[in-house]
């Protein structure tokens, strides 16, 4: 039995689809081979049509291949990126939450981002120890804070509560002022009566 020339062996296994899992390279090499054949092949022969065709859906499939490849890798890459601009942002949202004039919302920011980063971190991690005193300075100056903003609603309430005991007392007063003028205009009014709404 005669054997098959290699060129024809790669076509017919890579496009006849025997070989629906060819690597790019393969698909390559028989797009080759087809672009070879098809150079060799009579103008007027009934096969050429034929071969081009082969040739077209190769070169197609090897693109279609390629863009997924290229996808694939730029996938990766832009989930990557994402991952990095996360870690960047959670890391500087940690440094606002532990200035000295972070407020009480990002200090609770970054102390839900510590508390995350501890729970994923693995037990023996050489960076852990530096994380939980971080943690916990962050929730003591947290607690600082919260009894704080206490005292200070605590003193808001007292002085309203004194503002309005003052309020009502100015308005006792000047009600007790208008009844001593009324009683003062009077007819009936006795000379004390009449010095006090003159008064």
């Amino acid at each position: 039995m005669a054997q098959q020339p290699k060129e024809e062996r790669v076509v017919e296994i890579i496009v006849n689809g025997t070989k629906a899992n060819a690597s790019l390279k393969e698909m390559g090499a028989a797009a080759a081979v087809l672009s070879n054949q098809v150079a060799k092949i009579a103008a007027d022969d009934p096969k050429r049509a034929e071969l081009i065709a082969q040739l077209q859906a190769m070169r197609q499939r090897i693109t279609d291949t390629r863009n997924e490849v290229n996808g694939l890798v730029q996938s990766q890459e832009q989930l990557a990126a994402a991952q990095a601009a996360t870690v960047a942002e959670q890391t500087r949202a940690i440094a606002v939450g532990k200035s000295s004039t972070a407020s009480f919302s990002e200090m609770k920011t970054a102390a839900g981002l510590l508390e995350k980063q501890l729970h994923d971190l693995a037990a023996d991690d050489p960076g852990r120890a530096a994380l939980i005193a971080d943690f916990q300075a962050l929730k003591a100056r947290m607690e600082e804070a919260r009894a704080a903003i206490t005292t200070v609603a605590k003193s808001e309430a007292e002085l309203r509560a004194e503002e309005q005991a003052l309020s009502q007392a100015l308005a006792e007063r000047v009600a007790e002022q208008g009844r001593a003028i009324a009683a003062g205009k009077q007819q009936s009014a006795s000379f004390v009566e009449m010095r006090t709404a003159a008064g």
